[in-house]
């Protein structure tokens, strides 16, 4: 799933991309209505999508992008809890694609209720040969040795990659694991044990050629393709100083040109003969997405629409664990009155809650 504010047409490369790569169906949040997105997403068997507009927040609506994030994964972890179809739920941005065993994945212990995804990250090139390439994740040698020879400044990730350092996570949808955006916590602090693996991966499309970057950053506010982060957050104070000056279009060009080649681009060359550069697997990009049935689709959008009927402050991770229980039980009686199908099964998830707390309250 993923909160998505993105052109059409990034739009459909993301979707199709992660189909290709494990998914089985999606479940995109549009953090604002776009009526060809919309268009889009409607029309995809393997899709569905919810317009987070005035009528989802109802005057709630966090300013914060993260925090509604972090909310429409957990609305969705609680919907897919009493759908036994569901098996895992991937917390993914739209410029990222899985790149998962699926074979591994089905393998693992019931026990597992968690996997981490390790970041590889799109170089940063404006060599064509290099597209498609990215940076894998570096051992703590390899990142001693990348400073040692002056490729980074200090031995830490956030040297190493542009964007995010901490990969991102799958859970089996539960009452008791909250998702987030990098973890999955138990409760507030306390962090879900992971499988992890080069077999679990997700692909940071975060790359962005000389061009790219100059043209985001000539706009008064730079497009999606010109944000830097982690080792060249210094950037951004950069790029704002420049737009700053009264330096005519031109100059300010070949100063953004300038700093790409100094600060954004990746040494790729150098990069290749250490072996941190890896192509993705074919053969884990090659997948035919499993089709819900008319019946399970039924079900996931009645959750849905059950559940944002509720308090939304009520899937973030701050308002504690029986918050989303209390949530399920308002969704019950939303359910019951419709009349709706996935009725029983939530009523069930409900029975088999309460037994759990008075087990621990004895």
């Amino acid at each position: 799933m993923s909160t998505v504010k993105a052109p059409v047409r990034a739009l459909e490369d993301f979707v199709e991309r992660n189909l290709a790569s494990g998914a089985d169906h999606l479940v995109i949040f549009l953090d604002a209505p776009d009526a060809d997105a919309e268009t889009f997403l409607a029309a995809h068997p393997h899709v569905t999508h919810v317009v987070t507009d005035a009528s989802y927040w109802r005057g709630s609506r966090p300013g914060n992008l993260n925090a509604r994030q972090t909310i429409n994964a957990n609305l969705l972890r609680t919907a897919l809890v009493p759908l036994p179809w569901a098996a895992w739920l991937f917390h993914i941005d739209a410029d990222e694609c899985l790149e998962i065993d699926r074979d591994h994945l089905e393998r693992l212990e019931d026990s597992v209720q968690a996997v981490r995804l390790d970041t590889s990250e799109e170089v940063s090139s404006d060599d064509v040969r290099r597209r498609g390439w990215f940076k894998r994740r570096p051992t703590s040698d390899e990142l001693d040795l990348l400073t040692a020879l002056g490729i980074i400044a200090r031995p830490a990730l956030s040297q190493y990659f542009n964007g995010h350092v901490e990969g991102k996570v799958g859970v089996r949808p539960s009452l008791d694991c909250w998702i987030g955006i990098h973890h999955a916590k138990h409760d507030v602090g306390e962090q879900v044990p992971t499988a992890a693996g080069t077999d679990f991966r997700v692909l940071h499309h975060e790359g962005v050629s000389r061009e790219e970057f100059v043209t985001g950053h000539l706009e008064t506010r730079p497009s999606s393709p010109a944000k830097i982060q982690g080792r060249r957050s210094t950037v951004l104070g950069a790029v704002r100083a420049l737009r700053a000056t009264d330096l005519d279009t031109d100059r300010r060009r070949e100063l953004l040109a300038e700093i790409y080649d100094r600060s954004v681009a990746d040494p790729v060359d150098a990069l290749d003969e250490l072996g941190l550069l890896v192509r993705p697997d074919p053969a884990r990009h090659a997948y035919a997405p499993r089709t819900i049935d008319r019946t399970q689709r039924r079900g996931l959008t009645e959750m849905i629409d059950a559940l944002r009927e509720q308090p939304l402050g009520s899937f973030h991770p701050n308002s504690g664990l029986a918050a989303p229980i209390d949530a399920l039980d308002g969704a019950y009686a939303f359910l019951r009155s419709a009349g709706a199908e996935t009725t029983e099964a939530v009523g069930a998830v409900l029975d088999r809650s309460r037994r759990r707390s008075n087990r621990r309250d004895q």
